[in-house]
C-alpha cells in the first residue's frame, strides 16, 4: 500500500508538472476532457515532434561532418615583397671555358650511344616511348660524370656569361645581385631576391610599390652557342623557378621553361592559402615539429631541410621507394642515403613506371598538405626577340666589349638569347581561407530554433525536467516514519 501511495503521489507530481510546463502540446492534451481536442493535440504534437526530430538529425549529421567555406578576399597594399626567381640555363656546359678533354670524350660518347636508337626500340612500343628511354639514358650518363660542385660551377654559364641585360624596378642591376645555387639536373643556377648577393652576404629581400613591367624584374640572357659535336641538351633556353625566399630544394619537375628567340612576359600574383587542420582536414598545422604527425616521412622532410613541405615530403616518398625496392637511388630527387649509388637505365626506369602504377596514392596518407603556404598565379604571354634593329644593337655593343660572344647575325641571336619581363599584375595580395562551416554557436542555436519552433521548449524547459527528476525522488527517498515532510507547503 505504502509503494502504491508513493507511486500515485509520483504520478500526480508528474502530471501537475507537465500541465504546468512551458512547452507546446502537452499540457494542452493533458487539460483537454474533450476527446476531440485531446485527440487533435496529440496528433499535431506527433507531427511536429517528428519534424523536430528529423531537423535535429540533419543539424546534427551537417556539425559533424565538419564541412567548411572558402572565403577569398584581395587586399592591396602599399608594397609587397618581390618573389625569389631562380634562373637555370638549359645548357649545362659552356664550351668557350677549358672544358677538360675526358669530359668532351664522354660527351661525345653519350651522344654517339643516345643516337643509336635501335638499341631503344628494342624495348619501345612506340616512339614516345623510345624518346622518353633516351632521355632517360642521357640523363643516366650525365650522373655517371660523377662532377664535382666546383667543376659544375666551372665548365658551366656564370651569370656574367649569361646577363645581357638586367633592371629591377627600372634600376639597373648586375651579376653581383645573382646567388649561385647549384640545382641536379640543371647544373649552374642563380637566384634573384634570395636575401643573398653573389658573395652570399645578406642584402634583405626586396620589395615593390607599383605595378608593370617597367617595375618588376626584366632580363635578356645569353644561353649559350650551340656546339654540334658535344652538345646534348633536349632543349634550347631557360628555366625559371618562382617561389618565396625560403624555399631552398627545386625539382626539375617545377617551375616552367622559357625559349630562345621570344621575349615573355611573366605575370604574377600572390595567393596567401589557410586550411583548417582536423578534424575539418588532413592539413598539417605546425610543420617545424616532427611530432605533429606520425610518418617517417614527414619526420625525413623536417630532418631534410627544417621545415615541412607536402612536395618535398612526395619526392622523398619516391626516393624511399627507389631505395628500398632498387638499392640505388635517383639523384634529381632529394636524397637521405648517403651510401646509395646512382640508379642504372634499366632499374630507374622500371622504378619510374612501378611507382607510378602502384604506390603514389600512398604517399598522401605519409605526406598530408600544409595548412598554410604561399603560391604565385602565373600567366604567360610570349612575343619574338629580338627584332632586327635590336639584334643589331647587340652585335655591335658585343663588338665594343671585345666580341665575348660573338654575335655575328640575326640567326644567330635568335637561337642564343631571350628576354623575360617577371613582375606583378597589382600590389596586393589574395587570400584563400577556409572558416568552419557551421560554429557550435550556430549549431546549437539551430538545435534551440528547431526545439522551440515545434515543441516550444526553451533551455529554462532543462529546469523544469530538472524539478520532476527532484520531486519525484524526493517521494520515494522520503522516510516513512515522518510522513509529514512534503517538497509541498502545509496547510494549517
Amino acid at each position: 500500500m505504502k509503494n502504491k501511495s508513493k507511486k500515485s503521489e509520483a504520478l500526480k507530481i508528474l502530471k501537475d508538472c507537465l500541465e504546468a510546463s512551458t512547452s507546446h502540446g502537452i499540457p494542452s492534451i493533458l487539460r483537454n476532457e474533450n476527446l476531440f481536442l485531446k485527440i487533435m493535440w496529440t496528433l499535431f504534437f506527433l507531427l511536429s515532434s517528428g519534424y523536430c526530430i528529423y531537423g535535429l538529425i540533419n543539424g546534427f549529421k551537417s556539425y559533424f561532418s565538419f564541412d567548411v567555406n572558402t572565403v577569398l578576399k584581395f587586399y592591396r597594399t602599399s608594397e609587397i615583397e618581390f618573389p625569389t626567381i631562380t634562373i637555370c640555363n638549359k645548357h649545362n656546359f659552356n664550351f668557350k671555358n677549358t672544358t677538360p678533354q675526358a669530359m668532351l670524350d664522354n660527351l661525345k660518347y653519350l651522344k654517339k650511344q643516345a643516337l643509336s636508337f635501335d638499341s631503344f626500340m628494342l624495348n619501345s612500343t612506340d616512339t614516345m616511348t623510345m624518346i622518353r628511354d633516351v632521355y632517360y639514358f642521357i640523363d643516366y650518363g650525365m650522373n655517371q660524370f660523377n662532377i664535382s660542385s666546383e667543376a659544375v660551377r666551372n665548365i658551366g654559364y656564370s651569370m656574367k656569361d649569361m646577363l645581357l641585360n638586367c633592371r629591377f624596378n627600372d634600376i639597373k642591376c648586375s651579376e653581383d645581385d645573382f646567388e649561385y645555387v647549384s640545382i641536379m639536373g640543371f647544373g649552374n643556377c642563380y637566384k634573384f631576391n634570395s636575401g643573398k648577393n653573389s658573395n652570399l652576404t645578406e642584402i634583405g629581400i626586396k620589395k615593390i610599390s607599383f605595378s608593370g613591367r617597367n617595375n618588376g624584374l626584366r632580363l635578356e640572357l645569353f644561353t649559350g652557342q650551340r656546339s654540334i659535336q658535344n652538345d646534348i641538351s633536349i632543349s634550347d633556353g631557360v628555366h625559371i623557378f618562382i617561389s618565396n625566399s625560403s624555399k631552398n630544394f627545386f625539382s626539375e619537375r617545377e617551375g616552367f621553361g622559357l625559349s630562345v628567340g621570344a621575349l615573355t612576359d611573366v605575370r604574377l600574383s600572390q595567393i596567401f592559402n589557410e586550411k583548417l587542420p582536423n578534424p575539418y582536414g588532413n592539413c598539417i598545422l605546425e610543420v617545424t615539429n616532427p611530432n605533429s604527425h606520425e610518418s617517417f616521412l614527414f619526420t625525413l622532410t623536417i630532418k631534410y631541410q627544417g621545415i615541412y613541405e607536402q612536395r618535398i615530403c612526395l619526392l622523398l616518398c619516391f626516393q624511399k621507394y627507389i631505395i628500398d625496392n632498387y638499392k640505388c637511388y635517383e639523384p634529381t630527387l632529394p636524397n637521405y642515403s648517403k651510401g646509395s649509388k646512382y640508379c642504372e637505365y634499366g632499374p630507374r626506369n622500371k622504378a619510374f613506371s612501378d611507382f607510378y602504377l602502384y604506390k603514389s596514392k600512398e604517399c598522401l596518407n605519409e605526406c598530408p598538405p600544409e595548412c598554410n603556404y604561399v603560391e604565385f598565379n602565373v600567366q604567360l604571354s610570349h612575343t619574338q626577340f629580338p627584332s632586327i634593329f635590336y639584334s643589331d644593337l647587340l652585335i655591335q655593343h658585343d663588338k665594343l666589349l671585345g666580341n665575348v660572344r660573338n654575335f655575328s647575325s640575326y640567326e644567330q641571336l635568335r637561337s642564343s638569347t631571350l628576354a623575360v619581363n617577371i613582375y606583378y599584375d597589382d600590389i596586393g595580395y589574395t587570400t584563400v581561407v577556409e572558416v568552419v562551416a557551421k560554429t557550435f554557436e550556430q549549431f546549437f542555436g539551430e538545435v534551440g530554433g528547431f526545439l522551440g519552433l515545434c515543441i516550444g521548449i526553451s533551455l529554462l524547459s532543462v529546469i523544469e525536467v530538472l524539478e520532476i527528476i527532484f520531486k519525484i525522488a524526493f517521494v520515494y527517498l522520503r522516510k516513512e516514519n515522518n510522513p509529514k515532510l512534503s517538497i509541498f507547503p502545509v496547510k494549517n
